[in-house]
């Protein structure tokens, strides 16, 4: 027997402490004076056969010819080499009706992705789709919905083309043009299932910082929160939201009092507290202000916590160990048709890695940015206790930028860990 590399024992309180594994997902909570028995069963020296069994049981004891590296890298292999799923997310537009005061688009009017251009997408998809057996899309902008008949397109076509594939859509927006028709639409119809929505805090703080391009004025964040709940009232069996909360240096617990008009859907919503990068692939990694920052966000997910919204989803999956950048079968195609490394990154030409031509077949660009993510682990991050869910980070940060940014829970894991329990 031997003890996993990726235990974390935090001190809850002054009569409580907690035992979390980070690879196994397994979490356990023991009063003090059960500490020394603890303590004494990973060092496999335990008298304690009932707290031994706690200990193999959930993984903070394990076999010795496991090997828990291994363990992380075939899951990385799985997710990067997979034949079986094809990763698409489409830029419908470059347009925005907002104008917020923290993005780094600039945005295109007149950039939509047309109906020509979905032919020869759909040429592309039909020669990439055959031996596999789902299909993620992820719709992306600008503001997608801006440019909702061209969704309308593709998803019908997938939907009615492909009846035995497994189709799951996606989409990233403001939430501003989400009516109860388009929601209507997009779920009952298009099979949208996952929503990325942000409300960057209260009415007056979200009003100032997420207001139409056209008119600073309107209440844009009423709008929005009606909208959500409609379609967490209607379509609670159906839909997953992940609601983005932007958080600023003079955010406080007022500003997310909104979350109590959520409160009874919170096992549909997934509550996403997120610093503010100008370009997040340019995020500077913990200094001075970001851990400020940072302190901030874990003190708001007391609270979101306290409100009933659960905090694992979000520790565990975190955002590296989701994105599908660099990943085999994952392609990032704008309105014109070309591909882009990513949708963290600005639309300069060296993040343009090609461009599907009339026959379905991207041609690649030479001389460009481009990666694929990398499995090989180095020394450091393999003696890491947070390495199963940052999965060593942004590859593009990494690779293209040349830079290693490591993410909060490695500097404040013991607060990150309280918030799981």
């Amino acid at each position: 027997m031997k003890v996993s590399k990726y235990n974390v024992i935090t001190k809850m309180n002054k009569d409580n402490y907690i035992l979390c594994n980070i690879l196994y997902k397994s979490i356990i909570s023991y009063k003090k004076d059960e500490h020394e028995k603890i303590l004494l069963g990973l060092k496999g020296i335990s008298k304690f056969p009932e707290i031994n069994k706690i200990l193999f049981d959930n993984n903070f004891v394990i076999n010795d010819e496991v090997n828990e590296e291994e363990i992380i890298i075939n899951f990385m292999k799985k997710r990067i080499l997979n034949e079986n799923t094809l990763n698409l997310t489409i830029f419908s537009t470059l347009d925005c009706n907002f104008k917020c005061v923290y993005c780094y688009q600039n945005h295109i009017k007149e950039s939509n992705l047309s109906s020509e251009n979905i032919n020869y997408i759909i040429k592309f998809i039909e020669r990439k789709i055959n031996s596999k057996n789902n299909i993620n899309l992820s719709w992306f902008g600008g503001e997608p919905l801006m440019n909702f008949k061209n969704i309308e397109k593709l998803n019908s076509y997938l939907i009615k083309k492909y009846p035995k594939k497994r189709f799951i859509s996606s989409i990233i927006t403001n939430g501003y043009l989400l009516s109860e028709k388009i929601s209507d639409k997009l779920i009952r119809d298009l099979k949208v299932r996952n929503f990325q929505i942000t409300l960057d805090g209260n009415k007056s703080s979200h009003n100032k910082r997420r207001f139409l391009k056209n008119n600073k004025n309107i209440d844009t964040f009423n709008q929005i929160l009606n909208n959500l709940i409609y379609i967490l009232k209607k379509y609670k069996d159906n839909v997953f939201v992940n609601l983005r909360i932007n958080i600023y240096s003079q955010m406080s617990e007022n500003d997310l009092d909104f979350l109590f008009y959520l409160s009874e859907f919170k096992n549909n919503i997934f509550v996403s507290l997120n610093p503010i990068h100008n370009n997040p692939g340019e995020n500077p990694g913990l200094n001075e202000n970001s851990s400020k920052i940072i302190k901030k966000i874990i003190n708001l997910y007391k609270y979101v916590k306290k409100l009933g919204f659960s905090t694992k989803e979000w520790f565990y999956e975190n955002k590296y160990n989701s994105c599908t950048s660099g990943m085999k079968n994952s392609y990032f195609i704008l309105p014109n048709r070309e591909q882009i490394i990513c949708t963290g990154v600005d639309f300069e030409k060296n993040n343009i890695i090609g461009q599907i031509n009339k026959n379905g077949i991207i041609e690649t660009y030479s001389g460009r940015n481009n990666f694929n993510k990398n499995i090989d682990i180095d020394d450091e991050c393999l003696n890491c206790k947070v390495l199963p869910i940052c999965l060593q980070g942004c590859d593009y940060i990494r690779n293209i930028k040349n830079k290693k940014v490591c993410i909060p829970q490695k500097y404040y894991l013991d607060e990150y860990v309280k918030l799981l329990f």
